[in-house]
């Protein structure tokens, strides 16, 4: 998908897409990206982009789940059902999914 097509995805403007975004944000911040750097892995070049992500303005193109997954280091299947989950389940799933990274499977086998 050619970044002129992103800009043409219809805006979001709903509290579920705005959570969610303020989620995303905490996850591109925990795998240390800026929105320039996690563009660029996700193989979006307009940076300001993942900026509109992350306010609820709008939402990751299905093409592109697997690439976010990635850059956030979490699975595919995870990342989707997160992203797919209702508002009230945000909490749960999102818990779910920062468990499922490797770095946490370590730093909490390095404790024992």
């Amino acid at each position: 998908m050619s970044d002129k097509r992103l800009w043409k995805i219809k805006p979001v403007q709903n509290v579920r897409q705005r959570v969610l975004g303020g989620y995303l944000h905490e996850l591109r911040e925990l795998a240390g990206l800026s929105q320039k750097s996690m563009g660029k892995k996700v193989g979006i070049d307009l940076f300001t982009f993942i900026d509109q992500i992350e306010k609820g303005r709008v939402a990751i193109p299905e093409p592109y789940y697997d690439a976010f997954a990635g850059a956030y280091g979490v699975s595919g299947a995870d990342f989707r059902r997160f992203c797919n989950s209702p508002l009230q389940s945000f909490d749960h799933h999102y818990t779910l999914l920062l468990a499922s990274r490797p770095d946490r499977i370590l730093a909490v086998s390095d404790q024992c």
